[in-house]
This record gives C-alpha cells, structure tokens and sequence, in this order.
C-alpha cells in the first residue's frame, strides 16, 4: 500500500494546460485522432538537443551530475518511505528518486506513470522519460520511447490521461481487472510554467549564450583531439607537375585522385594530416599557397576555455 506517496502527490498535483495557446516554440504539430501534439520546441526536438548538448560537453555534464546530486540530496527522510518499493520491478522510491533528479537537472522537469489497485489508491509508479512525453491540446499526454531516437515508431504511440486521482470514475475503471490489456494508468507530468515557456519547460542556461558555450566547449575539446592526434601536424600541399585532374577511369578517379591516396599513404598513414594535391602544366602556373599566422586565433580558444 502506498497511501503516504498516493497523499502527497494530490497535493503536488501536476498542473496540467488543456489548451495554453500555442507559443512560437511550442505550437500544435500533427493530430493524432481529433486531438493535436504540441510540439516540445519548434522542431520537436529540443529536449533532445539539449541533453545531447550536455552529454558532448564535459563541463556541461559534470555540471548536470552536480546538480543533479544537488536536488536528489540524501533521498527521502524516511528511511521506509525509500525502502518502499513502487511497482513489480523491484524498484523502490529512492530508484525513481535518482531518475526525477537527473531528469530535473537537464530539463526542468519529470514525468511518472501512476497505476491504482482496486481500492483506488496509488498502486504502482514507474518512471517515464520527460523527453518521450508530448503533451496534447485536449489536456492527455502521447508518450512514446522512441522520441529522439534515429528509429522513431509510430506504432510505439500512446495516449495517457493526465494525473488526477480525484477522478473517481477514471481510476475504478483503470484499476478494473476485467479490462482487457495491462492498466494504463495516467501521467504525473511536473514543470513549472514561466512566461517564455508555459507549454513545456526550457531550462535557465538554454539561453542563446548559454547554448552556444555548451557547443563551443564541445567543439574545443573536438579541436584539441584533433590536434593531439596530428601531433600538430599542418595540414600541407603538393604539387605534382602534368597530371590529368578531368578526365576520370572507370573507377570514377582522375590521376590528381590517385596522386592523392598515394601521397597520404606516404607521407601520412594515418590520414591525418589532411594532404592536398595540385596540378599543373608547369611548376609556375600551379596556384600560390599563402600562409598566414593563427597564433592570435589559437591562443583566444584559451580564453574561451576560461569563460565557458
């Protein structure tokens, strides 16, 4: 029995937005029977974006974890309320515990599945991944766990009501053993609406600064990667007078194409040094290379290091 958890989440119910008015990032995408999906972002994507965002930056993701560690503190007080276990697959409230805090830290919110046994009470909770939930205009939510995935299925879909357990009527149904198929329950989804999100929740550092820091430092790491490998290697350019750069063999390859496997496998076996061939008729009309100091440019990466 779960009347202590079934008690406080009534008077954390989640405050559901039946038809909010679409914003310019949130607006009403494809129906899915007469009701429409709202979309999480302007492409349906961004709670995606952001975690893959995270996950690519190193000072991004321990950021997450702290905070994360931050909100999910020592776990519940009680130490038998954290010992309660939730639902069939073993997993105890201190377990959903650590997926409500991670889900927090990167999107601002979080999402539970609430099942009730046949006195109406809260009889199984289970964790839904805030970024596979879409809300609906009708006020019910499509929960599908593939959001976000390269695969997405369709068929995967499905329509939850929202959290109410004061609908007496919708929670003796749900809970009727009769019904065929496994009780759907309905979902607990928790945000907090701001003026320049009421539909779904953007987190503080997804400004456009903050957006483009985390990228930077991604792509800083990526660039210092790069150079390691190359062992600061240049890229370079050579010049091999008389070769046929149009006309191309069966293979679809001119001699300026095999010219240039074959200097890379020389030169540099690796491939990474990035060499690149030229021709011409004679040495004075193959094209000038002029170099030019990124000293300054290199040196300012550093900087942005220390500001990210």
């Amino acid at each position: 029995m779960l009347a202590p958890i079934n008690k406080r989440m009534k008077k954390a119910k989640a405050q559901n937005v039946k038809n909010s008015g679409p914003s310019a990032n949130n607006a009403p995408a494809v129906k899915v029977g007469e009701a429409k999906v709202i979309k999480f972002g302007a492409n349906d994507k961004l709670p995606h974006e952001i975690i893959d965002a995270l996950r690519a930056s190193g000072n991004a993701k321990r950021c997450w974890k702290k905070l994360n560690s931050f909100i999910q503190a020592d776990g519940f007080a009680d130490v038998d309320e954290a010992e309660r276990q939730v639902n069939p697959n073993g997993e105890i409230a201190d377990t959903i515990l650590d997926w409500i805090s991670s889900d927090y830290a990167a999107l601002d919110g979080f999402a539970l599945r609430v099942k009730y046994d046949l006195a109406g009470n809260v009889g199984e909770i289970y964790h839904v991944p805030f970024q596979t939930v879409r809300k609906m205009d009708d006020g019910t939510y499509l929960v599908n766990p593939t959001y976000g995935k390269k695969q997405y299925k369709k068929d995967q879909d499905e329509i939850v009501p929202a959290y109410d357990p004061e609908n007496w009527d919708e929670v003796i149904a749900m809970a009727d053993p009769n019904v065929e198929g496994s009780q759907k329950g309905q979902l607990f989804h928790v945000y907090r609406p701001a003026t320049d999100a009421p539909v779904y929740p953007v987190p503080d550092f997804w400004t456009e600064a903050g957006r483009l820091d985390i990228k930077s430092d991604a792509q800083i790491s990526k660039s210092d990667h790069k150079a390691l490998k190359k062992n600061f290697r240049p890229p370079f350019v050579m010049f091999i007078p008389g070769l046929n750069a149009t006309q191309e063999d069966e293979n679809g390859k001119t001699e300026v194409d095999y010219a240039t496997e074959v200097v890379a496998e020389m030169i540099d076996p690796e491939n990474e040094g990035d060499p690149v061939v030229i021709t011409a008729d004679v040495k004075e009309a193959a094209p000038q290379i002029l170099p030019f100091d990124n000293t300054k440019a290199l040196l300012s990466i550093d900087g942005k290091r220390g500001t990210i």
